[in-house]
């Protein structure tokens, strides 16, 4: 059976457009949860905290199964036509059953993977070309937060959050308002007053990695929830290292230290002096901190993306996407960043939105929104 017969009768059975897409996945959600499993726990040495993942199951939480070939490529920073090609690179039919349905982009990659089983075609050869890629955008900690920023922008335009908070054992706010930061597996598990070996266990178990962590293995995390039945809970990112990337949500019951001295909040504070745009589209702007910590920057802008229908007619679609980004760490006073939109040089004028977060070290994080105009000939500061 032709793979790209079984997607248009997919197709024609689901609701029209992204409500469809987002309506099968809660579908293959709730199948997945009537296939009760423990969660996965680690058995503590003496000093050791006992911790477990709260996720629905036990299991970590997918996210690149949740994309669509369109935007699963754009996380990889490649293209669909590339992603096909080192598929059939990698030998046997999967590259060719999967260029059959790239030109479709409601499709899921859990539908292809799903689709390619269903016709006798091992996933595995896809999956190895995903994690080949994905192994660029996890190289580091900073380069795993900013693709798992990429993934998570992509679920949260496509309305597919709330499914996602579901998985987790969240509330959809705690996961929209989560911000994610560099870190290592043994500072997560210092954090979670564990060890490096119970952490990696349990990581294990719930499928997020595959092989063990070391203290130095590069990791993503935020602080969900603090004081959690006298503990802590951690949202906790990274690569499967089987075509995946996951984001669990990991729970220690041990009770939080008491404080020496009763301390006075960290101030999260923090102004915007000015926003500037120059000739050549570089934005400039300039920040004042209360004091050091982490500093993002993350620039979204309204693209047009042309899709070809299945009687060959092109239509254009706009949604939002992420043109720049950085975070860094900087200490309390004034500091000016640049930001260099990538996208935009062919468009005369457009309407760029920063989303500035500061945490400051110890304390939550802060988030101002502006929007400056970008054009050929400079841009002025919007409102």
């Amino acid at each position: 059976m032709n793979l790209s017969r079984l997607f248009q009768r997919a197709s024609s059975r689901r609701e029209p457009g992204r409500r469809g897409c987002v309506a099968l996945i809660a579908a293959l959600t709730a199948a997945s949860c009537a296939l009760a499993a423990p969660a996965a726990v680690a058995i503590p040495t003496s000093g050791s905290a006992e911790i477990s993942v709260r996720n629905v199951n036990g299991k970590a939480a997918e996210l690149l199964q949740r994309l669509t070939i369109p935007q699963l490529a754009a996380a990889l920073k490649t293209t669909p036509a590339k992603l096909s090609a080192e598929a059939e690179g990698s030998g046997g039919k999967v590259g060719l059953e999967l260029g059959e349905v790239l030109g479709n982009p409601a499709v899921t990659l859990q539908e292809v993977l799903n689709g390619l089983a269903a016709q006798g075609v091992s996933p595995a050869q896809l999956e190895q070309v995903i994690n080949r890629l994905l192994a660029v955008g996890g190289e580091n900690a900073e380069s795993l937060r900013s693709t798992i920023d990429t993934v998570l922008a992509e679920l949260r335009e496509a309305g597919q959050l709330g499914s996602l908070a579901h998985e987790l054992g969240l509330p959809p706010a705690v996961v929209e308002a989560t911000h994610l930061l560099p870190g290592t597996v043994g500072q997560v598990a210092s954090v979670l007053n564990t060890t490096t070996e119970h952490l990696s266990t349990v990581l294990h178990d719930a499928g997020a990695v595959l092989q063990p962590l070391t203290s130095s293995s590069p990791l993503v995390s935020g602080g969900v929830e603090r004081a959690l039945q006298g503990g802590t809970t951690v949202l906790v990112g990274t690569p499967t290292g089987s075509g995946g990337l996951s984001l669990t949500t990991v729970n220690s019951t041990a009770p939080a230290q008491p404080a020496s001295a009763a301390q006075a909040p960290v101030s999260n504070a923090f102004s915007i002096v000015s926003i500037k745009v120059r000739k050549d589209g570089a934005i400039l702007e300039t920040v004042k901190l209360p004091g050091p910590g982490q500093l993002a920057i993350k620039a979204t802008a309204n693209k047009k993306v042309a899709v070809r229908s299945r009687r060959g007619h092109k239509r254009s679609l706009t949604r939002k996407a992420t043109v720049a980004s950085l975070s860094t760490g900087l200490s309390a006073g004034v500091h000016t960043l640049t930001l260099r939109p990538k996208g935009t040089a062919g468009t005369q004028r457009v309407l760029v939105q920063l989303a500035t977060t500061y945490t400051p070290t110890g304390g939550s994080p802060n988030t101002i929104r502006r929007s400056v105009v970008v054009s050929r000939a400079g841009g002025k500061r919007g409102h």
